[in-house]
């Protein structure tokens, strides 16, 4: 059984710890395209499995590539500029990507959201630390 006790640490984190926890959640809400991305290549658009996970590997990889940009960018023109801009980015491209339908652009725009989000999270973990105290550091990036 769950204790409230448990939680109680995260009612003493700055306000701005639970909106970094809200913009992680929306970034991390274009992963549940992933399962469904080799189905809909393979079904859809015709690839064979070789061709799908190579697509896959190649979105992972635009993910980690995402990271190392999203991470200096953040360095170089502020944590919050970037978590808004490159949230604001994936999340237009996840748009377009419902408006599109069945079409061989979804894969790049997958590919492009992924980078885009991942993008956004040294950022984000940076700002945890820029708002916390040594105290309430454990409690903050186990909520994020």
């Amino acid at each position: 059984m769950v204790k409230l006790e448990n939680f109680r640490s995260y009612t003493k984190l700055p306000r701005s710890v639970y909106i970094l926890f809200l913009a992680g959640i929306i970034n991390s809400a274009g992963n549940f395209v992933y399962p469904f991305l080799a189905l809909f290549l393979t079904l859809k658009l015709g690839y064979n499995e070789n061709s799908a996970g190579l697509v896959l590997t190649i979105v992972i990889a635009a993910e980690g590539l995402g990271r190392l940009v999203g991470g200096k960018l953040a360095d170089w023109l502020g944590r919050k500029i970037i978590i808004i801009i490159l949230s604001l980015l994936g999340s237009v491209c996840y748009l377009i990507i419902v408006f599109l339908g069945i079409s061989p652009f979804v894969v790049y725009l997958i590919a492009l959201a992924g980078f885009l989000k991942t993008g956004a999270m040294p950022a984000i973990n940076a700002l945890v630390i820029d708002v916390t105290t040594k105290k309430n550091r454990n409690d903050a990036f186990s909520l994020i």
